[in-house]
């Protein structure tokens, strides 16, 4: 919702994508702070690595939605990123072996069927940049999967750390594309970005924990 409000109201994109990352990176800095006394005995090898990976993804995804919108609009493009939660869920199946129940499986069909019906709009088609749906889907279910992967083998007393080291990846790579792009962060960016952020890095830092008790399989569509 946010950023559709800001998106006649700001000069630069990229700029307000900045701005939240700005806000995602104090945030996670700040809630950190706590975490130093496990830092100090710990390696930061696991978050400081899946944490920039996860920041090239969450920063790709983000592009690859702007791109589609243009390409193959609003709604396939959005029926496509929310399909992205294919991608951590069969990866805790396949991989970490997290086994459903059949109604837990009966849930997860009826949450792909309601995406669809939602999303449906009356002749929409793919266009011949379909393949570029089919990588958003897949890079932006591998950034949430990112999660669930340091949630198994990361430190739980270190997630904050994981955070940071994510938004602040994606927030280096926006500055750069800003810079590429001879663009500017500006006080609506930064206002609209502050406002988008906030939503944005507790999303992440709820699905995190979330993770560590409930089912990848209702905890990604939900």
């Amino acid at each position: 919702v946010i950023m559709r409000l800001a998106q006649p109201r700001i000069d630069y994109p990229t700029g307000l994508l900045a701005g939240n990352y700005i806000v995602c990176s104090l945030l996670a800095l700040i809630l950190s702070i706590s975490e130093l006394p496990a830092l100090a005995s710990g390696s930061l090898g696991l978050p400081v690595g899946l944490g920039l990976l996860n920041g090239l993804l969450y920063l790709g995804s983000f592009a690859l939605m702007q791109w589609n919108t243009r390409q193959n609009g609003v709604v396939l493009s959005s029926v496509f990123m929310k399909l992205g939660i294919l991608v951590p869920t069969l990866l805790s199946v396949v991989w970490f072996k997290e086994m459903p129940t059949l109604l837990q499986v009966l849930g997860f069909v009826i949450a792909l069927a309601a995406i669809m019906i939602i999303n449906y709009q009356k002749g929409t088609k793919l266009s011949r940049n379909s393949w570029a749906l089919i990588l958003m889907l897949l890079v932006g279910g591998m950034g949430d999967g990112m999660s669930k992967v340091y949630e198994v083998y990361g430190s739980p007393a270190t997630k904050n750390v994981f955070l940071f080291f994510t938004f602040f990846a994606a927030l280096l790579l926006c500055l750069g594309l800003i810079a590429k792009k001879k663009e500017k962060l500006g006080c609506k960016e930064l206002l609209y970005g502050t406002a988008l952020g906030i939503p944005n890095f507790f999303s992440s830092w709820f699905l995190l924990r979330s993770l560590s008790s409930v089912p990848a399989v209702i905890a990604f569509p939900t």
